[in-house]
């Protein structure tokens, strides 16, 4: 049985910083070829009791977001006010969609707020070419790791465990 850190591809999207209220902010695309799903671990400072962070999930066929479209969409709200955010956005991987996705984030705080975002793939085994060892599609493996699982199955953007008082998804 592997360990969650070996089972799982991670990528770091958007490395934390400061993020301004009202101002959008897109993470790198990630390439999911070869992906059966993929999902985002938004985090982020305490917004604010009754604060909101909203999060939209981009497809592209270019690398760089070229012609990115919203494929989904989730407004999470800060309940308490006082403690760190977890927003979780996942995205069953779709052919009708570009190949790259990403997310776009904005908050309605008062203040800056400190955001970070990882991204985390099933990657689908491929079969070794000329020999080589056999390759996860899509994110990079994390520690060694030479596939993964991870997500929830269904819609383009879900609700997760994130946001206190969260509720319904995309």
């Amino acid at each position: 049985m592997k360990r969650i850190s070996e089972a799982l591809a991670f990528q770091n999207v958007l490395a934390p910083q400061s993020v301004a209220a009202s101002t959008d902010k897109t993470t790198a695309y990630v390439d999911v070829s070869g992906v059966e799903e993929i999902v985002f671990l938004v985090s982020a400072a305490a917004l604010g009791k009754g604060k909101g962070l909203t999060v939209s999930l981009l497809a592209s066929g270019d690398s760089g977001g070229d012609g990115a479209e919203e494929i989904g969409k989730a407004t999470f709200t800060d309940s308490v006010g006082t403690a760190p955010q977890l927003a979780v956005v996942t995205y069953k991987v779709s052919a009708l969609n570009g190949r790259y996705v990403a997310v776009k984030l904005r908050h309605d705080a008062a203040a800056e707020v400190a955001c970070g975002v990882t991204a985390a793939s099933s990657g689908l085994y491929l079969p070794a070419a000329n020999g080589a060892a056999g390759q996860p599609a899509g994110l990079l493996p994390h520690r060694g790791a030479n596939r993964g699982g991870a997500a929830h199955p269904g819609g383009a953007v879900r609700r997760g465990g994130g946001l206190p008082g969260a509720g319904g998804g995309v």
